[in-house]
């Protein structure tokens, strides 16, 4: 099989899962070197076979993006990783934490900004079913509370019981919710604005939002799959229904009904989160020049959960990240003897709840987004893009 036959099996593929049924659509763009490797759209509505113009959901593709935005803090010396939460809301000044036996006792340390970029906090989702501290999330439909801004929705997730004491574990989590609260009192500016600002004006994004107005919604994906992110079963099936989601009072795309997120929130193109792995890649603006440095950019690349916490699970009906560790930006390979789909030794990246998913490979220098719209999938159609992306290299 030749280079080309290699890249039109990643069209083959994705139209395999899209004639099958799982979903409406899928999109990629594949770039090396900063070139087009591949890219594409297939759909079941054959109006969108040839190009899209598509805004999704991109769930927790925002953790990324307002992580680099605390990176930048830590650059422009205005936050450093060992202060505590604390600092900055009086409400973790002092945190209870209920244990695996049930029992609660007092948290041995208080939170501290390193822990929330790596989700070793404490905190944990609704959605973490075999969690405890999560089930009390779902009950309280905490992540749903959008009408609150971040300081209200801080303070409401300190009311909750930690899920093991800061640093004692690794749990998927609000995280960088608090994080994002954080930044606004750092920098004394709506997140919203403080990403326009430091990430999406440099970078060129000019398509990523919290918001979608005017004659744009019509843009905006269809989502299928559960409404509710906190439903036990979300991850459960292993089959994908194609029923329209309506979560327009859950994922708003209008800013009269909805308070901007940290875990959660923005709509994005391919074309715009594209640009944005291109700077994790290269470490550089639309102009060309720095935009983090390779230093640190090294730094926040590095794994940060020890062997003991590993593999990462989600929840308890999800593949484990076999071979992943996690840095400040999501998910790191650090074992290939262990990974369950052909990657690169340092690649790193993360996904969406909706299936989107993106990964960076500097030793290639190459970088993969793939976005599709149901939420709750465990089918694993990026993963499987991605191994034919390599095997063409």
């Amino acid at each position: 099989m030749n280079l080309q036959q290699r890249k039109e099996l990643i069209r083959t593929v994705a139209e395999k899962f899209v004639q099958g049924d799982h979903f409406d659509s899928i999109e990629w763009k594949i770039e090396r070197e900063g070139k087009d490797f591949s890219a594409g759209f297939v759909s079941r509505n054959e109006d969108f076979q040839r190009e899209s113009n598509l805004i999704y959901r991109i769930y927790s593709m925002t953790k990324p993006i307002v992580s680099v935005a605390a990176i930048k803090a830590i650059e422009m010396g205005l936050l450093r990783l060992y202060d505590p939460v604390a600092m900055y809301f009086d409400c973790f000044k002092s945190q209870m934490v209920l244990t695996s036996s049930g029992v609660m006792e007092h948290a041995k340390t208080l939170i501290n900004i390193e822990q929330l970029l790596t989700h070793k906090s404490g905190l944990s989702y609704g959605f973490n079913t075999g969690c405890a501290v999560g089930n009390l999330y779902a009950r309280a439909g905490l992540v749903h509370k959008s009408h609150l801004d971040l300081d209200s929705f801080v303070s409401e997730v300190s009311r909750f019981p930690l899920a093991f004491h800061p640093g004692e574990g690794w749990r998927y989590s609000l995280s960088t919710d608090v994080l994002a609260g954080v930044l606004e009192k750092v920098f004394g500016k709506g997140i919203d604005e403080i990403l326009k600002e430091i990430i999406f004006d440099p970078i060129d994004m000019k398509e990523t939002s919290f918001f979608v107005t005017g004659k744009e919604k019509s843009r905006i994906a269809k989502i299928y799959g559960k409404e509710n992110i906190d439903d036990p079963a979300i991850f459960s099936s292993k089959f994908n229904k194609l029923d329209v989601a309506n979560i327009e009072d859950i994922y708003p795309s209008d800013q009269t009904f909805v308070k901007a997120r940290g875990g959660h929130g923005l709509f994005s193109t391919i074309g715009d989160y594209n640009k944005f792995a291109a700077m994790l890649c290269t470490g550089l603006d639309k102009y060309g020049h720095p935009f983090i440095s390779d230093r640190m950019m090294n730094f926040a690349l590095l794994n940060r959960v020890d062997t003991k916490y590993r593999p990462l699970v989600i929840d308890n009906y999800e593949i484990p990240f076999d071979g992943y560790g996690y840095n400040f930006l999501g998910r790191v390979m650090v074992d290939q003897s262990k990974a369950r789909f052909l990657t690169g030794r340092n690649e790193f990246g993360w996904a969406g709840a909706a299936s989107t998913y993106f990964w960076v490979d500097r030793d290639e220098n190459l970088t993969g987004v793939i976005m599709a719209q149901y939420l709750g999938s465990t089918i694993p159609f990026a993963e499987e893009i991605k191994s034919i992306v390599y095997q063409a290299l």
